[in-house]
């Protein structure tokens, strides 16, 4: 069984254990990718744009106005995240899918991922992130 297909199973089951209690499936696991080429192989969205992440190191962190609005939008509802190709996330990503997931959420901001699953799947042994360290490195 293929790690995709493996994916396909988790999102169908935890959308199945939705609908047996009666919660809105339509927008309650995102999965996603940290790359492009990543995401279009299995559907997943990107981590930047799903999240509204700008790839820039001149990037406000802080979301405001219609950005805000639309990220709020777009995750209304969303209780899981699987992230896939762990290997190639960094640490600074996850703080950055927190920090976005707080915007998204105030109402549960002293909670890790404000009371979402993050699920990561992938191999820690394969591609690490481009240019940085990945996030099972020792700290400097």
């Amino acid at each position: 069984m293929g790690k995709s297909y493996m994916i396909k199973i988790v999102q169908d089951r935890l959308q199945e254990i939705a609908r047996d209690h009666n919660v809105d499936t339509q927008s309650l696991v995102l999965v996603l990718a940290p790359t492009g080429i990543v995401a279009f192989n299995i559907r997943d969205v990107i981590i930047h744009s799903a999240l509204s992440i700008l790839i820039s190191k001149n990037d406000d962190l802080e979301l405001t106005g219609e950005r805000l609005k639309k990220l709020q939008k777009n995750l209304n509802g969303m209780s899981y995240f699987i992230i896939n190709e762990k290997s190639m996330v960094r640490r600074r990503m996850l703080a950055l899918v927190d920090m976005r997931l707080c915007q998204a959420f105030p109402e549960y901001q002293n909670q890790v991922f404000k009371d979402r699953s993050v699920i990561l799947v992938g191999d820690f042994g394969q591609l690490p992130p481009v240019l940085n360290e990945p996030m099972y490195s020792q700290i400097p």
